[in-house]
């Protein structure tokens, strides 16, 4: 099982790099999901103007963190994005999701800071969910994980949900309660700079938590590798997809969200 892709869904230290006092900022709901849901693990906040946050305490720095971290939540503006990377990566985090927004899906200049983003990832071996999008659950009681700012405590199930967008995967966590659906893992995955539907797939695929897979997408990244996994019996448990953008106007709003890139859904 790859260990970085497992940080994402079983870390035992989280690191907020832009969490916030302000309320109703994304810096401060996410702070305060994960304080409601009494995650049991390390938090360490990052804000360079406050010294507590909800009760936990913050550091100024990433630098001044001495303990190790399973999982970095970037939430500061775009143009702090790569200096934070850079800290993060000198404190050899391997698990970064990149909450915030501005990159590919808001043109060449983005698309470019973006591909500047995964090279330095890639060049650390470190792995990175995002950029645009919500971030992570894990509902098993000894877990209880959520960095997303969708504060409901989702019930514990066997399902595992992928979402390209976060405003559907927010509409499908407030709607669970309507459902007899139950989730295991959700993670928001945003414009795919990094990781994509196959890795998780794959990561899904040995965790004996999960017994479905369901995905909402608005672009496939590979779509012969994910055919592959089906049809070389490497895809054991049932998946599940809803594929957006399917027509030329929704292929055109899918780009415009998340930077997907025009395709065909003929296979």
């Amino acid at each position: 099982m790859n260990s970085s892709i497992r940080n994402f869904f079983y870390p035992n230290s989280i690191c907020i790099p832009g969490a916030s006092t302000k309320e109703l900022s994304i810096g401060y709901e996410i702070l305060k999901t994960i304080k409601k849901i009494n995650y049991p693990g390390k938090i360490f906040p990052v804000n360079p103007k406050a010294d507590e946050i909800l009760g936990f305490i913050c550091y100024h720095s990433i630098s001044e963190i001495t303990e190790k971290i399973d999982l970095a939540i970037i939430v500061v503006p775009k143009r702090f994005t790569l200096d934070t990377i850079d800290e993060l990566l000198e404190k050899n985090v391997k698990s970064i999701i990149l909450i915030t927004a501005g990159f590919r899906e808001t043109g060449e200049t983005g698309k470019l800071l973006e591909e500047e983003v995964v090279n330095k990832i890639s060049a650390a071996g470190a792995q990175l969910v995002g950029p645009n999008c919500m971030g992570v659950i894990n509902t098993l009681p000894d877990v209880n994980l959520n960095t997303t700012f969708i504060a409901e405590k989702a019930e514990v199930g066997k399902v595992a949900c992928l979402s390209q967008s976060g405003a559907l995967g927010a509409m499908i966590l407030n709607s669970l309660r309507l459902t007899d659906v139950r989730f295991t893992h959700f993670i928001s995955v945003g414009n795919k700079a990094d990781l994509n539907e196959n890795d998780f797939v794959k990561f899904w695929q040995s965790d004996d938590n999960i017994e479905i897979i369901t995905m909402y997408l608005e672009s496939f990244d590979n779509g012969f590798e994910f055919i592959k996994l089906l049809m070389l019996n490497e895809a054991t448990k049932p998946i599940i997809v809803l594929k957006a953008g399917r027509t030329e106007s929704g292929m055109r709003a899918a780009s415009s969200h998340t930077g997907a890139l025009s395709s065909q859904d003929k296979v």
